[in-house]
């Protein structure tokens, strides 16, 4: 919590309405408490790998993951007004990659800090997508600059990925 609490137990009440409150700003506020309306896979509020923090919190990753959904649902309206949600209360759209990092998750140590640089990059993306969506809904002029930053970013590696792939075939003839 920014207060500096901690959450020292739980309860389970069942009501009528929302099961997973996901806001815009990933943010829930609670008797006075701010806290994250996402999920912590490890128990702790940093990713870790093999017990050792990466200073990365599960906050901004589930928020910046959360990025397309919100696009989705500021461009299409009303379409997110009627969401479905697992027996288990997860948004569907949620539960996939809920169910990918619950496995990712119990992969050997190496193998996770493979994987965690790809997923970290889209991460990264999602999130400077995110910032410069709310740098033009505040029609802020580094938007721009922002949104070219980022789109040379991903020519970059569209262009060095596609000649390797053109070195690979050339050697293999």
């Amino acid at each position: 919590l920014l207060s500096g609490e901690r959450v020292t137990g739980k309860r389970y009440v069942t009501r009528q309405g929302l099961f997973a409150p996901f806001t815009a700003s990933g943010t829930i506020v609670a008797n006075g408490q701010v806290a994250s309306s996402y999920i912590s896979m490890q128990g702790t509020a940093d990713f870790e790998i093999n017990g050792w923090s990466t200073g990365i919190s599960y906050h901004w990753m589930a928020h910046s993951f959360e990025f397309p959904h919100r696009l989705w649902c500021y461009t299409m309206g009303d379409s997110c007004l009627t969401e479905s949600y697992t027996p288990e209360g997860i948004s569907t759209w949620v539960s996939t990659p809920h169910k990918f990092f619950t496995w990712y998750l119990s992969l050997h140590f190496w193998i996770r800090a493979l994987l965690a640089i790809p997923l970290l990059g889209m991460f990264g993306t999602f999130s400077a997508l995110d910032y410069t969506m709310m740098l033009i809904s505040q029609d802020d002029s580094t938007a721009v600059v922002s949104l070219i930053c980022i789109i040379g970013v991903i020519m970059y590696y569209f262009v060095t990925t596609s000649q390797l792939r053109i070195r690979r075939k050339v050697t293999l003839e």
